[in-house]
């Protein structure tokens, strides 16, 4: 059974966090996202399943898009909107 709503109260955004007095270092923070971007991509390619898995994602890539090439050299370039 679904209630009546009579009134709304809209409740003020308050921020959990303190208003930021200094801009970030964004050099420092350039410098952790590439450390971290690194270790998270060493890690997935020392671990076999991902690597197992990549390569098979990428092996549909390839197929995939060798199909697609065969079409359009077959189809002679119809409706590529000119």
């Amino acid at each position: 059974m679904r209630a009546d709503v009579t009134r709304i109260e809209w409740l003020p955004l308050r921020c959990e966090y303190p208003q930021m007095t200094t801009p970030p270092d964004y050099n420092k923070l350039a410098q952790q996202y590439l450390s971290l971007w690194q270790e998270q991509i060493a890690n997935a390619a020392s671990d076999p399943a991902v690597s197992d898995n990549l390569s098979r994602m990428m092996a549909g890539w390839q197929s995939m898009m060798g199909a697609v090439a065969q079409a359009s050299a077959t189809a002679g370039g119809e409706g590529d909107g000119e």
